[in-house]
């Protein structure tokens, strides 16, 4: 049963990207319209998309420095 263990390793790695990627869409959604929304009435759906991926990109950039955060948590 060649490639077997290879192929789990790969299901087991695209099932921890893909839960990642969900909780930064959910996280980057959540504060769009928990934060954003309250203050800007006016923001129509292409504006919060966009500013969504923004919100996600952000998030996504500070993921290294939260291993720093140990001591303040």
């Amino acid at each position: 049963m060649k490639g077997v263990p290879g192929m789990f390793t790969a299901t087991l790695y695209a099932g921890a990207i893909s839960t990642a990627s969900s909780a930064l869409n959910a996280l980057s959604l959540v504060v769009l319209e928990d934060i954003v929304k309250k203050k800007v009435k006016n923001l129509s759906d292409q504006d919060g998309t966009k500013l969504c991926k923004i919100i996600g990109e952000i998030i996504y950039g500070c993921r290294p420095s939260v291993k720093y955060l140990d001591k303040y948590i």
